[in-house]
């Protein structure tokens, strides 16, 4: 944890009460969510916890609304979902049921009150969420407030209930200029006008730090950070890319700066700016690699991420006209860079060429086999794509590749030498088990915009489902159920297998050192799997009780 994250947190636990509270439930509950999974904040959020723990009646309430019941489930949950069993979820179905406005939501403030407002929804909505549930009447209900601008309507803050409605629905991220501010106070705080006291403060720095540190899951880039040579390197990239910025025109200028900085904000950035080097380090006989190398395929893979980031929002019909300039000259950089990698090697150029050619093939097939008409909430289904191999999933993103293939050449090895393809097969392996992990997460969302991915054709073809219209509030719930009870495990395995193909690739090449940062990427994704596995296991009773109570998946 650097400088300033150390201060955020050591003004967050000068907050802390000696009981372990942050002032009420709700507050406590909504710092103990933030921070549950933040290595540093572990004796914190231990006693937050055990003072949340406390408060619960019998019935598996905290307080008079049901804002600090979810509040307060939703962060013991995400901190130890041990501490939330069969009961409780069981519990807060029937609370739900208790406090509809209508059937599916949305819900009152309070049992014994009238009235329904945004906040309470959302943070609803967000417990729902990570249950793998999304309630349409809800969404409908959350979606026409904020479009209605009505963020006011609990008591509580507005900028809190808009946190909370990103957090069930990430297409309102408007928030990001507040969380990701540099600017911090001297006692190591995040403040905004309009939130007085401390409690508030810590609430509003907790979710900064939550969106500045580290994902859950550690990266090899852990290890990175901590090598000064790493960091110099890191720093010689984004400037060299900043000069290159500067040099272009200027309404071309502002645009690019905000794309390419788009991309440096990715949490594996590292991995992208760095994967040369994260290879160099890994194979067992350590080349002698000049950083020029490094510097030239880190620009090449940061500049690619950043043309084809804006590209697939076009291609999901997402786009925005004014990045359009910005992503065509990333591309051109890419290019360069990755053919001035090795000047020496005559075919490499042609190779790289090679890759571009099959990222965008792959994109136009995506196109012509993976879209389905929406129109007036109804999806027209047509039929349904064949994903017959791993290549359906790793080509659209395969120049991530090229970093380590750079560095073989570099270090000797042919283009078509045996080592050289294992080693391409195993990346390729990895981006395909990385892609179905996003498949597996984003499967609603691109469903219900007709674009059909691994894990909703899957789904689909499982529920053998009849070509034609279907109305997406009926026919959603219906993949969910199927999803859940039968599609899941399946596509599991199938990430698994890639998981494991990767990996013998890798012994395969007889190049990459066992326990090396190389395989360190592949178990990250199979921690990655096995949490969701978990979720999965956890988050499948509570959803056959509310199918059961709801009948919202029939």
């Amino acid at each position: 944890m650097d400088e300033r994250a150390a201060r955020t947190l050591a003004f967050i636990a000068s907050v802390q009460q000696r009981d372990g509270s942050f002032g009420n439930v709700a507050k406590t509950a909504m710092i103990l969510d933030a921070l549950a999974r933040l290595p540093e904040a572990t004796e914190l959020t231990a006693r937050a916890a055990e003072w949340l723990l406390a408060q619960k009646r019998p019935d598996w309430r905290w307080g008079d609304t049901l804002a600090e019941t979810f509040l307060a489930l939703t962060a013991l949950r995400h901190y130890n979902s041990l501490l939330i069993p069969a009961e409780a979820l069981g519990a807060a179905v029937r609370l739900l049921l208790a406090a509809e406005e209508q059937p599916g939501g949305p819900y009152r403030s309070r049992l014994d009150k009238a009235g329904v407002d945004l906040f309470t929804n959302a943070v609803i909505a967000v417990f729902l969420k990570r249950q793998g549930s999304d309630l349409p009447k809800l969404r409908a209900y959350i979606y026409g407030m904020a479009a209605a601008n009505q963020w006011d309507t609990s008591g509580y803050p507005a900028l809190l209930v808009r946190y909370y409605v990103e957090g069930a629905y990430p297409e309102f991220s408007a928030l990001h200029g507040v969380w990701r501010s540099p600017r911090q106070q001297a006692d190591g705080s995040w403040r905004v006008i309009g939130m007085a006291g401390h409690e508030y403060a810590a609430v509003i720095t907790a979710f900064v730090l939550a969106k500045r540190s580290v994902p859950d899951t550690p990266k090899p880039a852990a290890e990175t950070r901590q090598d000064g040579h790493a960091a110099r390197l890191r720093r010689s990239i984004i400037q060299a890319a900043e000069r290159d910025i500067n040099a272009l025109p200027s309404p071309l200028r502002t645009t690019a700066r905000s794309v390419v900085g788009m991309v440096t904000r990715f949490e594996n950035v590292e991995e992208i700016l760095l994967l040369g080097r994260l290879f160099a380090k890994s194979l067992t006989a350590h080349p002698a690699v000049d950083d020029a190398l490094f510097k030239a395929t880190g620009l090449g893979n940061l500049y690619a991420w950043t043309a084809y980031t804006v590209f697939d929002d076009f291609l999901d019909d997402e786009g925005r006209a004014i990045q359009l300039p910005a992503a065509s000259m990333a591309l051109r950089r890419s290019l360069h860079y990755f053919h001035s990698a090795l000047p020496g090697v005559a075919e490499w150029p042609a190779y790289v060429e090679q890759v571009f050619d099959t990222i965008d093939a792959a994109n136009t097939w995506e196109l012509e086999h993976g879209r389905f008409a929406v129109q007036d909430g109804m999806v027209e289904v047509s039929a349904l794509p064949s994903f017959v191999s791993a290549r359906r999933l790793y080509e659209r993103s395969l120049a991530h590749c090229l970093p380590t293939i750079a560095i073989l050449v570099a270090a000797g090895r042919p283009l078509d030498d045996l080592s050289t393809r294992a080693v391409r097969q195993a990346f390729s392996y990895y981006l395909a088990a990385r892609q179905l992990g996003d498949d597996l997460h984003d499967w609603e969302e691109d469903a219900r915009r007709g674009q059909i991915n691994f894990a909703v054709a899957a789904i689909m073809r499982d529920m053998k489902l009849a070509p034609g219209p279907h109305r997406l509030d009926e026919l959603v719930p219906r993949m969910r159920e199927q999803f859940w009870d039968h599609s899941f495990v399946p596509l599991a395995k199938i990430m698994k297998h890639y998981i494991q193909y990767g990996r013998k690739e890798l012994d395969r090449s007889a190049l990459v050192a066992p326990n090396s940062p190389v395989y360190t990427l592949f178990a990250i994704l199979e921690a990655s799997l096995q949490h969701t596995y978990q979720e999965h296991t956890a988050g499948h009773d509570f959803l056959r009780g509310l199918s059961a109570q709801f009948d919202i998946m029939k």
